[in-house]
């Protein structure tokens, strides 16, 4: 089946929410947790430690909104745009947040620039960068600029090189998929045992591309537990752009808080992204 460039850019937003939403009551459970409890978890299913409501997502997509409504207010990248944006979303109090995430705001609340507010130690290699990649992908396709650019945003939080390094290949992948190609995993570098380890999410994310759907390569992902909130938005936003938005459930679109904002975002990203390569940025 055709996929058009539209539902792409859609079917990108809108799945990486989906994933979030669906791994949101699983995250910190093990795959054995999970099948004893649930069996196969394949809709919506509310809980979790952070107590979510059917449908709701985590701080893994008000990220990546705050990153998307940014990019088309700003009308591009503007880093010091963005660090203060996610600053003020972590004053008011978000859903959850993590513990580099928060650090490394503090710092750059402290005075310190955003290209150095990051913070960069071992401890840090942390699947938040992800986030937001996908906006800037869809904002930049085309461009040769969406890895680059997108490193420069996760700098404002994950520093650390791996982390660098993750983003700017999850920019590349997204941007094979918009243009209809395919992504394979040749390497692993993921720790199992490390739940939240950015190259973890970034494999496990890959992997799920070897679905057959969007669906079959949803369920495998959220099913395994860990972080499955981060993982799952991650390899949302992976097979959203694989297989569009029509390729996503129904359901999970009908069942998600706030389609429209997810919906919105792609069309805009769509159109910034026809702005930004006229002008041959």
């Amino acid at each position: 089946m055709l996929v058009s460039r539209i539902d792409r850019f859609i079917g990108c937003m809108v799945g990486a929410a989906v994933g979030d939403a669906l791994g949101g009551p699983l995250e910190f459970m093990t795959a054995e947790q999970i099948k004893t409890k649930h069996g196969e978890v394949t809709d919506y299913l509310g809980g979790g430690w952070l107590a979510l409501e059917p449908g709701a997502w985590t701080d893994d997509s008000q990220v990546a909104l705050i990153t998307a409504n940014l990019l088309i207010a700003k009308a591009g990248f503007h880093g010091d745009h963005l660090a203060a944006g996610l600053l003020k979303w972590m004053v008011k109090g978000p859903v959850d947040i993590g513990g580099t995430t928060a650090c490394s705001l503090g710092r750059y609340a402290a005075g310190l620039h955003w290209t150095v507010c990051g913070v960069a130690d071992e401890m840090s290699q942390a699947n938040g960068c992800l986030m937001g990649v996908h906006p800037i992908a869809l904002a930049y396709d085309g461009t040769g600029m969406a890895p680059n650019l997108a490193a420069q945003a996760a700098a404002i939080t994950h520093r650390h090189i791996n982390c660098q390094a993750a983003v700017a290949e999850l920019a590349q992948a997204l941007g094979q998929l918009l243009a209809g190609g395919h992504v394979v995993l040749t390497t692993s570098r993921a720790k199992p045992d490390s739940i939240g380890y950015v190259w973890t999410t970034y494999d496990t994310a890959v992997r799920a591309c070897a679905a057959p759907d969007f669906e079959t390569g949803m369920i495998r992902v959220i099913n395994q537990g860990g972080d499955a909130d981060t993982n799952g938005a991650v390899a949302g936003a992976l097979l959203g752009a694989q297989f569009g938005v029509n390729g996503i459930p129904r359901r999970w679109r009908d069942g998600l808080q706030d389609l429209a904002a997810f919906v919105g975002a792609g069309k805009k990203l769509e159109a910034l992204n026809c702005l930004i390569k006229s002008k041959g940025v």
